[in-house]
């Protein structure tokens, strides 16, 4: 996803001017949305439950997560690498609950 956006970038750009009723951020939204409940349908049940958190409640911290990712890469002047934007979410993944349990 990253790497189509980066080759797209200025339609994206152009697409987040578009705000209101039915808004590319939206749209964003309800497509990342999708892919990550498609992706949790491939990952064990077991292992989604084990957390302390209801299922929609966890896919929709990683829908928020990846969209406003997503918003702030485009709107952002700039240049990443795509695999430091990949690598930087599995980080979050991964150390999400160890920084809450921290705080």
């Amino acid at each position: 996803m990253i790497y189509t956006i980066q080759e797209n970038i200025d339609f994206y750009r152009a697409g987040y001017q578009i705000i209101g009723q039915n808004s590319f951020e939206d749209a964003v939204y309800k497509a990342v949305g999708k892919i990550v409940s498609d992706f949790s349908k491939h990952i064990d049940t077991n292992l989604i439950s084990y957390d302390k958190f209801y299922k929609g409640t966890l896919l929709k911290f990683h829908t928020i997560m990846i969209a406003e990712g997503i918003k702030e890469y485009v709107l952002n002047d700039k240049e990443f690498d795509p695999l430091y934007l990949i690598e930087l979410y599995r980080w979050l993944i991964s150390s999400s609950e160890i920084l809450l349990e921290e705080k």
